[in-house]
């Protein structure tokens, strides 16, 4: 066996443990991400990418070990950013300790409500969650009937460049309430 195909056995080796690590660390068995065996990888690829007299096949399995590396380490970017974005919502008091579910419609929104409709899906189902039965007849098309027609009556007026849609939790269980912003 060459020393670099030796190498990439290694590589494959060391990214295995590197999943097997995130897991152990996202499921709160290990206190910290294993940041030093995450730096090894990343600068064993860095080296045996830089040796230029390696063969095809070698390049393939060293791009394919690569992009494996490049996928976990994206995947896991992306779960420590939602628990910190979880973290964060939880921190403000949103809604039942979820994020606050808003939703703000001007001119442009009103024009074009198709690129307001996932956000108008969040505030369905903030209402939908938060009310329980009162609300299963909501259907999302008349709450965004509703909320365009109000937010164009509200952007007829003068000084008015839109109207925030808001779910909001209080004693009388879950209301959407609209706040207009004045500006120039």
């Amino acid at each position: 066996m060459s020393p670099v195909a030796w190498q990439l056995d290694d590589l494959e080796g060391r990214i295995d443990k590197l999943r097997r690590e995130y897991d152990l660390f996202f499921a709160g068995r290990r206190r910290g991400a294993p940041i030093v065996l995450r730096d090894e990888v990343e600068r064993l690829i860095l080296k045996l990418t830089r040796d230029p007299s390696s063969s095809t096949a070698v390049q393939f399995r060293l791009r394919s070990l690569a992009h494996r590396f490049r996928a976990l380490d994206g995947q896991v970017r992306q779960r420590i950013e939602a628990g910190e974005r979880r973290a964060a919502r939880k921190a403000s008091g949103g809604v039942g300790g979820s994020p606050e579910v808003s939703v703000l419609l001007d001119a442009a929104a009103v024009a074009n409500p198709a690129a307001v409709l996932s956000h108008l899906l969040r505030i369905h189902r903030a209402v939908r969650d938060g009310a329980g039965d009162k609300a299963k007849e909501l259907s999302l098309e008349r709450l965004q009937e509703r909320l365009l027609g109000e937010a164009r009556k509200q952007l007829q007026q003068p000084g008015v460049k839109g109207v925030r849609f808001r779910v909001v939790q209080g004693e009388g269980g879950t209301r959407i309430r609209g706040e207009v912003l004045e500006g120039p």
